[in-house]
Order: C-alpha cells, then structure tokens, then sequence
C-alpha cells in the first residue's frame, strides 16, 4: 500500500515569506524539528504554529534550492539512531 505524504506552508511561513519577498532579503533556514504525531496521523495544517508531539530538534546539514526544480528547496538533517523509538509523523 503506498504512503500518502502531504505538505502546507503555514499561515506564519507565508507572512515570513510574504515579508521576505517585500524587503528583498531572505529566509535562513536553520533547523528542524520531527514529531510522532502523539502516535496518531497528523493532517496537517496552514494554522499550526507548533508540532502536535516533537521528540528531536537539530540543525540543517543542507539547505539549497533544488537544480532541477528552482520552486523547491532541499533540506536535509540526521536524527541518530540513539534518539530513536517512535516514528516520524510530522516535520517542521
């Protein structure tokens, strides 16, 4: 059965984007955080400003915008096994 995966720019992200664009400076994209949801899916949501249940925070090893696609940004991160325990529901 195939995963379904689901993206939103909050409504806090888009100001932060809007405000960006306005002044001509940039975003710094700095850490990230992952959740499990409180062991239940996570739909979510352009209002949230928080994760639901975050387990683990760290900085960004990568952030660059992706060659192929300029609309896209990669960004990527290692969360160590030792942290482990629980499953990844949610991103921010």
């Amino acid at each position: 059965m195939p995963e379904a995966f689901s993206v939103v720019i909050t409504t806090l992200g888009l100001a932060e984007i809007a405000a960006a664009l306005a002044a001509g400076t940039t975003i710094s994209l700095d850490n990230f955080s992952v959740g499990d949801g409180g062991g239940v899916y996570v739909e979510p949501d352009v209002g949230q400003t928080t994760l639901v249940n975050q387990q683990y925070i760290a900085a960004l090893s990568l952030v660059e915008v992706n060659a192929n696609y300029t609309n896209q940004i990669l960004c990527s991160g290692t969360i160590p096994r030792t942290s482990g325990g629980w499953w990844v529901r949610e991103v921010g």
